[in-house]
């Protein structure tokens, strides 16, 4: 995907930086997981794809002001909990987690 067509799909202008590595897979073996999951707004999105925001990389959907350093997971951790969603998501589809998440209110 190109950075138009990303811009497309997010709504307005992205950022494609270095992809997180996860801490949960050890230190010296740290992969680096596709995609991750906003918890904010249910949606996906290729890691290390953000907007900029007042110093803050935030989710990359346009309509929400996410922080992808605290409000997102990773794919695999969502799919764990819903083992029908699929291996790889779609952009621009709610995945909804159907848990309580820290610091929401529902």
């Amino acid at each position: 995907m190109n950075q138009a067509q990303m811009e497309k799909t997010f709504g307005g202008p992205v950022v494609v930086g270095t992809p997180r590595r996860s801490a949960k897979s050890g230190w010296l073996w740290r992969t680096v997981e596709p995609h991750l999951w906003c918890s904010y707004c249910s949606r996906t999105f290729p890691n290390g794809v953000y907007r900029l925001g007042d110093s803050v990389r935030s989710c990359p959907y346009a309509d929400c002001d996410a922080d992808v350093a605290q409000d997102s997971s990773e794919w695999q951790w969502i799919r764990r909990m819903h083992p029908h969603y699929p291996p790889a998501p779609w952009l621009g589809i709610r995945y909804p987690a159907d848990i309580a998440m820290p610091g929401r209110t529902v």
